[in-house]
C-alpha cells in the first residue's frame, strides 16, 4: 500500500534506452559481393578504421591487403587508419557537396572492406590465403563488370570464360549452348558497356574458351585457384588496383569551340589513367577531332575506354587554383592537359603518396577525407 511505481518506470525507461544503445554497437562492413560482417564498435562513434579492421577477425597476413572504404553510388573514398568511419557516415552529404556536383541526397554511403590502393602489385602477386584471394577476386570482378578494366577483346573473352568456370563449373555441351549466354548471363561475365555492343558477337569465342578451360588437365578446378587465375589475368590491365575519381577534360571540337568529355581518373601504384566516363569507349569523332590542350592525344588512346595511361617518372603534375583542377605534363611527348574536378586535391595527394613524393607522416588539407 502506497508503494511508488517510479522504480518500475525507471527500469522500463532504462531497458528501452539500453536496447537503443545496442542497435549502435555494431556496424556493417560490406564486401564487393554484397555480403557483410557486423563489427562491434568498442568506442562508439569514436571507433577508428584500425579498430574496425581488428574487429574483422582477419589474419595478419590477410589484413595487409585491405582497408575500410566509404562508398556511395558515385563517390568512393579509402579511409585512413585513424579516421572514424561513423563520423564520415554522418557528414557524408557535406563530403559529397565538397567533392562533387552530385545531389548529396541520392548518395547513400556504406562501409566496405576493399583492396588498399597503396598495396604494391608485387606483394599481391604472392597472396596464397584463400580468403584474401576471394576478396580480391570479388573486387576485381566488380571493377571489370562496371567497365573500369579497359582491355583488348581477347583479354575480356578470357576473363569471361574464367568467370563461367567459376560460376557454373565445368562446361556441359547439352547445357552450355549458344543460347545459354543471354543478356542476363552476359551481364555477369562481361563489362556492362560490352553487353549490347559486342558481347553477342563474342558468345561462340567465350564458350570455346570455356570448354577448353574445363577440359584442360593442366588447370586446377579448385575455386581459389581459378580466382587467382582471374586475378593474374587482371594484373597487367593498366587500371588494376586504382582508386577512381571523376572530372572533365575539354577537347577541341572545332577551331572556335570545345567539347567536354566526362572522365574517370584512375590512380594506382603504376601511375595515372584517364577513361571516358560516359561511354567507357572513345567515340570515333573524339578520336578523329579531339585534342587535349597542348598536344595531340590520339596516339595515346589504347585499349577500349582508356584515353591516357602514364607511368610514374614519365609525367609531372601541378595542382590548380583552389584545388579545382590539376594539370598534367608528359615528359616524353610534351603533351599537356588539364582535368577539372573538385577532387583534384585528393588526386594530387594520392599521386604524391604512390609515387614516393610524400612520406606517410606528411598531411595535407584533404586528409580529413581520405587516402593515407
Amino acid at each position: 500500500r502506497g508503494l511508488s511505481t517510479q522504480p518500475c518506470l525507471c527500469v522500463a525507461v532504462c531497458y528501452r534506452w539500453c536496447l537503443c544503445v545496442l542497435q549502435y554497437e555494431k556496424v556493417r562492413i560490406y564486401r564487393m559481393d554484397g555480403s557483410y560482417r557486423s563489427v562491434e564498435l568498442k568506442h562508439g562513434n569514436n571507433t577508428t578504421v584500425q579498430q574496425i579492421m581488428e574487429g574483422m577477425r582477419l589474419s595478419q597476413e590477410t589484413q595487409q591487403y585491405f582497408t575500410i572504404w566509404i562508398c556511395s553510388e558515385n563517390l568512393h573514398l579509402q579511409l585512413k587508419p585513424y579516421h572514424k568511419p561513423l563520423q564520415h557516415l554522418r557528414i557524408w552529404t557535406e563530403i559529397v557537396t565538397d567533392l562533387t556536383v552530385l545531389d548529396p541526397q541520392r548518395e547513400k554511403p556504406q562501409l566496405f572492406l576493399r583492396r588498399d590502393v597503396r598495396l604494391p602489385l608485387e606483394i599481391e602477386k604472392k597472396v596464397e590465403v584463400p580468403l584474401a584471394i576471394l576478396i580480391l577476386f570479388d573486387e576485381a570482378r566488380h571493377c571489370l563488370l562496371k567497365g573500369f578494366f579497359p582491355a583488348p577483346d581477347s583479354k575480356l573473352i578470357t576473363l569471361a570464360s574464367l568467370l563461367l568456370q567459376i560460376i557454373y563449373g565445368n562446361y556441359e555441351s547439352k547445357k552450355h549452348k549458344q543460347g545459354f549466354l543471354n543478356e542476363e548471363n552476359l551481364k555477369s561475365i562481361v563489362p556492362i558497356s560490352k553487353v549490347k555492343s559486342k558481347a553477342y558477337h563474342w558468345t561462340s569465342r567465350i564458350l570455346h574458351e570455356y570448354k577448353a578451360l574445363s577440359t584442360s588437365e593442366g588447370v586446377s578446378k579448385e575455386m581459389h585457384h581459378l580466382q587467382r587465375l582471374f586475378l593474374q589475368s587482371c594484373w597487367d590491365i593498366p587500371t588494376y588496383g586504382a582508386a577512381f575519381f571523376t572530372g572533365q577534360v575539354y577537347t577541341k571540337a572545332s577551331a572556335s569551340n570545345h567539347k567536354v568529355i566526362r572522365v574517370s581518373v584512375g590512380v594506382n601504384t603504376k601511375g595515372l589513367h584517364l577513361m571516358n566516363m560516359e561511354t567507357k569507349v572513345p567515340a570515333a569523332a573524339q578520336l578523329a577531332s579531339g585534342c587535349f590542350t597542348g598536344g595531340d592525344y590520339r596516339r595515346h588512346f589504347c585499349l577500349q575506354a582508356l584515353l591516357i595511361s602514364l607511368e610514374y617518372g614519365t609525367f609531372m603534375w601541378q595542382l590548380g587554383h583552389a584545388d579545382q583542377y590539376f594539370q598534367i605534363h608528359s615528359r616524353d611527348n610534351k603533351m599537356n592537359f588539364i582535368v577539372h574536378t573538385k577532387q583534384s586535391g585528393l588526386i594530387v595527394k594520392l599521386l604524391m603518396k604512390l609515387s614516393g613524393h610524400m612520406t606517410p607522416t606528411e598531411k595535407g588539407p584533404t586528409d580529413k577525407y581520405a587516402y593515407g
